[in-house]
């Protein structure tokens, strides 16, 4: 059903329908220019053209549309909060201060688009995953119908401030739909926070199991379980460590017939597309540790916190050094006899790292194409 002021219409729609589309059904049935209004759910969200009938269909949340003039449901800029705006006048968010960047997350009244995930790549520069976390559980328990007050996991947070049940039940719902998906999202695009060996990240996965073993099971036991699940699976003492391939792997070309096992391996040793693939490899493992926060405000130029706050990035930098200095070494270090020999020695391993560094090149390397090239060009 949806209503227009008081008029209400009852309409069968296809539920592969997107909302864009029933939109435009239900202006003809109003007599509306459809590009002048939203829907909006019965909890009070706003739908995007983009959103899915079916989804919606399969929420408890939604059992009735309104139509709303644009007009109204448009948000301007406030002193605490700036907006860009969509093509539809929905708000993004642009700037705001901590306290309304955080009630943004449960914004239930506008489509947040990608923010939740904006937020958990950034809001360590500006606050601490204890703070998001007990944010998260103060309003789950607002929420709630429940008394959460004597639970323990909440009396260790010491809340600044009583907690007040909401009355409307849609929106208390939606509220702790929102902070379900949010942890979900949490754990998933950032699992290191719960997972990292330091203090904090061990507190705050206690916290976590607190939160889902003591709250969430007793309101909705079904999320409980699934976040239980989610977060066993992220974490990494039960996860493989090794990298997931397409297809079967290439053997590995084998040691230079010439030399004995034996031998001191060199970079004649084994082929240059053989060096080229174990470079590779080895890059990858370098590069995969990097946690997208450890880019933010160029953190790994820090002289003061770099180690803190971008080791995986330092890791790689130091990584990119050392094979500079290698290709360098390595080419100082053929001698011969006499000079012209040494010189013979040095350009046929300049050539040995050229012919990496195009292996490199074809397998998408590119990392290691420049180190080898920096070194190339060093001077002595």
């Amino acid at each position: 059903a949806v209503i227009y002021e008081n008029k209400v219409i009852k309409q069968t729609v296809k539920s592969d329908l997107k909302v864009g589309e029933l939109n435009k059904t239900f202006a003809k049935l109003f007599n509306l220019d459809d590009s002048k209004f939203v829907i909006q759910t019965n909890e009070g969200s706003f739908l995007t053209t983009e959103d899915s009938i079916r989804e919606l269909f399969n929420t408890d949340l939604v059992n009735e549309y309104r139509f709303i003039d644009k007009k109204k449901a448009k948000i301007s800029d406030e002193e605490d909060m700036k907006f860009n705006f969509t093509d539809e006048d929905f708000p993004i968010v642009k700037a705001g201060t901590l306290e309304r960047l955080l009630e943004w997350l449960l914004n239930i009244k506008y489509p947040i688009n990608n923010y939740v995930e904006d937020f958990l790549m950034t809001y360590r520069s500006f606050t601490t995953p204890s703070v998001l976390l007990e944010f998260l559980i103060i309003n789950y328990c607002n929420s709630s119908s429940l008394d959460f007050t004597k639970v323990a996991a909440i009396e260790k947070l010491k809340l600044s401030k009583q907690l007040k049940k909401k009355d409307d039940k849609e929106v208390s719902e939606a509220i702790q739909v929102r902070v379900v998906k949010i942890i979900q999202t949490w754990i998933v695009e950032q699992p290191r926070d719960f997972f990292n060996p330091n203090l904090e990240s061990r507190k705050l996965l206690n916290d976590l199991h607190e939160f889902i073993d003591n709250l969430i099971f007793k309101d909705r036991e079904r999320d409980s379980i699934q976040l239980k699940r989610l977060y066993h699976r992220m974490d990494p003492l039960r996860r493989s460590s090794t990298t997931t391939m397409i297809g079967n792997p290439p053997a590995p070309l084998k040691r230079n017939n010439k030399e004995n096992e034996k031998d001191k391996v060199t970079i004649w040793s084994y082929p240059a597309l053989e060096i080229a693939r174990q470079l590779t490899l080895i890059s990858h493992e370098f590069f995969r540790k990097i946690e997208p926060k450890e880019l933010l405000g160029k953190a790994w130029m820090n002289d003061k916190d770099k180690h803190e706050l971008s080791p995986n990035v330092i890791a790689m930098i130091n990584r990119s050094n050392n094979i500079s200095c290698w290709v360098v070494t390595t080419i100082l270090l053929q001698k011969g006899s006499t000079k012209k020999i040494s010189e013979k020695k040095r350009i046929k391993i300049f050539e040995k790292f050229v012919e990496i560094a195009e292996h490199c090149w074809k397998l998408h390397n590119y990392n290691t194409v420049m180190e080898i090239i920096s070194g190339l060009h060093s001077v002595p």
